[in-house]
């Protein structure tokens, strides 16, 4: 067994605590399914209210498709990725890059498409 801390515990007669809120922090998790086929689920989490942009890059370094998301509340969020460009094509198979853009702090993450 391995324990991830700090760990505290608390008690007391009278029934009245309440848990401390867990601390959100801002961060883009791993996409899934990974690889995937057609499309693909993002998900982030916000510690505070804000704009977010995210940009996917082939492999080549190109931006293929941005998502500008306005006023995102603070907690937990998804996007949602079709495997398709800017354009509406379909992207060929290969590993695309994830770039999160969100109160001035880059967040990055790769996924692979594949058909």
């Amino acid at each position: 067994d391995s324990y991830h801390g700090p760990v505290s515990a608390y008690y007391n007669n009278s029934g009245d605590y309440t848990p401390p809120p867990i601390e959100q922090r801002t961060e883009l998790r791993s996409a899934y399914p990974n690889p995937f086929n057609p499309s693909l689920t993002i998900p982030y989490t916000l510690a505070e209210a804000t704009d977010v942009t995210f940009n996917i890059y082939n492999q080549r370094g190109q931006i293929v498709n941005t998502f500008m998301l306005r006023n995102q509340a603070a907690g937990n969020h998804t996007l949602g990725w079709d495997g398709k460009d800017a354009q509406g094509q379909n992207c060929g198979n290969g590993v695309y890059y994830i770039r999160m853009l969100a109160n001035d702090q880059i967040y990055q993450s790769r996924a692979a498409l594949i058909k």
